[in-house]
């Protein structure tokens, strides 16, 4: 197999006989696992996801990308850094507002200069010459602005102020067209947005809502109660910066227990692992769980300065006599650098030790989920023991350092690598560890345009009901248990394969020839895989093939491809009637969303991951409170 143990999880130098794919962490790649991914560098044995993110700045590099080795991001002109987040010597970041204007230098509806102050003991750090005041002596000031060409036109306006009222205070901004505004006079219209300046504010910033001004020339009516107010900002609105993939960021990092101040700002992806129980996938061979406890009080800790030696001892019950391999999880504070190697041995009721020498690898594990690893015997395979009904495990090592949360005593031939690698949950930002649930972002996921989405309907009857995207659509109802996975509040209608309702037929008519790829988008949170059976049928015409949906615990679900007989196109013909049906195996679950058919020419591998997180309303916030 000759796998990478630097980037193999748990440290394992088996692979597929099939394949001979080695199973990879999660920023692993290749066939060995001795790469990373695009976007990560730095593969190390110590690293439970195996490779760090490249962390590029959105805005200053070329891409994801980076050097494998150092992480040098690849930046754009002018940009520096590992990362390319610092301008060049001779180079400056200029701010991204499209004008900025001074209220002082504004007038009065009667044409006069408005009433301002220069305190700094009153309004700190204020811009230009001062501030204006607003009060029942002065509650109008405007501002004439000269719009250049640009590609831009939708804007919001953000207001730097002090209030010193105890109540939140209603204003508002009006903007006007003023003079000829040429090609651009169809939508050159007043508009006006409310703002809100918060109590007791000071500095603060209020931002309205998108208004749109194209080249001309404007009149800005600033309407404000009581707040102080120094100068306004124009600037791309965030219904502009949406559309825009730079404000897009892909979540890569895991979320951690105790983040710093710098995480708390960024995304983060939370992860599962398959759930290990005494379920269908073990077909009756329940994995045993010898110790248990939250990971904020862990039933044993295993905590001492080395060179002293450590040792637990575990009294094991198997449930019958055979071959197990032992699983455990765990979580651990130990240094980033650092492995730890946990020597594995048994003995029977009666004392004699058995001669295999086992050793587990504790990897650095301070996330918002546990992590897991593998007995392995000396060559790097999963080790097995003979176990007796009843029997003695013991952990040793020097200088171990980890919290033990399970144990797990695995058949042999139940053992999966799928039971060792954290899939992606959902995305969200750090925090604190909790049992019960998590705070997940929305994730969208792309629909190529003259895709066609069928979706199994609540109208399981005899003949098909016709569904919002014009598709036809009768098979078992959608379930009312859903995966424990979904996100909460989810408003996702599927379609549950399972027990005697494990088939569900699909119809829709052709609208346009072509080749199309036939993707499934489905949950699926509780096997290491399930092989689901397709049938395609088209007048005369018909297709086999098969799709295997992977262990998928996203809170918004999973999409893959279907293989018809080696292939992934299909041709269809405008106004066919084509018929889809997937068949679930017997005792095996599996969620279904629907089915997208996607013409081949619009096909790529982004349709089956979910879009980076829309950063800009972030971006606005934040940023905002900077000046931009």
């Amino acid at each position: 197999c000759q796998c990478d143990r630097e980037g193999a999880l748990s440290g394992l130098a088996e692979c597929t006989q099939e394949t001979g794919q080695c199973p990879c962490k999660p920023h692993a790649d290749s066939r060995t696992c001795g790469q990373c991914q695009d976007g990560f560098f730095a593969l190390k044995a110590s690293s439970y996801l195996g490779c760090q993110a490249c962390g590029c700045d959105m805005g200053g590099s070329l891409g994801s990308g980076c050097d494998a080795g150092t992480g040098a991001c690849r930046c754009k002109k002018g940009v520096s850094g590992r990362s390319c987040s610092s301008p060049r010597q001779g180079y400056y970041f200029p701010g991204l507002e499209r004008l900025r204007v001074e209220l002082e230098d504004g007038r009065t509806p009667a044409g006069d200069p408005p009433r301002f102050g220069f305190d700094g003991a009153e309004f700190a750090n204020f811009s230009g010459r001062g501030y204006v005041k607003m009060s029942p002596l002065q509650e109008v000031v405007q501002v004439d602005v000269e719009l250049g060409p640009s590609t831009l036109d939708l804007y919001v306006v953000a207001l730097s102020y002090v209030s010193t009222l105890d109540v939140p205070v209603m204003g508002r901004v009006t903007v006007t067209p003023r003079g000829p505004q040429g090609a651009s006079a169809r939508s050159a219209v007043q508009q006006e947005k409310a703002v809100v300046f918060a109590a007791g504010m000071g500095p603060g910033r209020s931002i309205t809502e998108a208004i749109v001004l194209r080249p001309g020339s404007w009149t800005l009516i600033f309407e404000p109660h009581n707040p102080l107010k120094d100068h306004s900002l124009l600037l791309p609105s965030a219904g502009a910066l949406a559309e825009s993939p730079v404000l897009r960021q892909a979540a890569s990092d895991p979320c951690s227990v105790s983040p710093t101040a710098a995480q708390r700002a960024q995304l983060c992806c939370l992860r599962l692992t398959l759930h290990v129980a005494p379920t269908a996938a073990f077909n009756g061979d329940p994995p045993l769980c010898l110790s248990k406890a939250a990971i904020a009080a862990p039933l044993k800790v295993l905590n001492a300065p080395p060179p002293l030696q450590q040792s637990l001892y575990l009294a094991v019950r198997a449930p019958v006599a055979g071959r197990y391999s032992l699983l455990l999880e765990y979580a651990s504070e130990a240094e980033s650098e650092s492995v730890q190697e946990a020597r594995v041995s048994v003995r029977d009721a009666g004392g004699v030790q058995q001669s295999l020498r086992a050793s587990v690898q504790i990897l650095p594990c301070n996330y918002s989920f546990l992590c897991r690893a593998v007995a392995l015997d000396p060559s790097g395979g999963v080790a097995s023991y003979d176990l007796p009904e009843q029997a003695e495990l013991h952990l040793t090592g020097s200088g171990l350092n980890f919290l033990l949360h399970k144990v797990y005593l695995i058949p042999v031939h139940r053992f999966s690598a799928a039971l060792l690698e954290p899939r992606v949950h959902c995305v969200s930002r750090h925090g604190t560890y909790s049992p019960t649930g998590h705070e997940c972002l929305a994730s969208e996921f792309l629909f190529p345009a003259g895709s066609v989405r069928l979706a199994p309907t609540h109208d399981s009857a005899e003949k098909p009901g016709v569904g919002a995207s014009g598709t036809a659509a009768f098979g078992p109802r959608p379930q009312p248990r859903n995966p424990k996975t979904l996100a909460e509040g989810s408003s996702a209608e599927l379609a549950l394969l399972e027990g005697e309702e494990n088939q569900v037929r699909m119809i829709v008519r052709v609208e346009k020839s072509g080749r199309h790829v036939f993707l499934l988008h489905y949950f699926q949170p509780g096997q290491p895989s399930v092989h689901t059976k397709v049938a395609l049928k088209a007048s005369t015409w018909s297709w086999h093939g098969s799709f295997n949906a992977t262990f998928c615990p996203h809170a918004y679900g999973c999409r893959g491809v279907v293989a018809f007989e080696s292939q992934l196109g299909v041709d269809l013909r405008e106004g066919q009637e084509v018929s889809i049906t997937l068949t679930n195996p017997s005792g095996e679950a599996l969620w279904l969303a629907y089915v997208l058919a996607v013409p081949e020419h619009l096909f790529t591998p982004s349709v089956l991951r979910e879009e980076p997180v829309d950063r800009s309303r972030d971006f606005v916030t934040v940023c905002g409170a900077h000046g931009f």
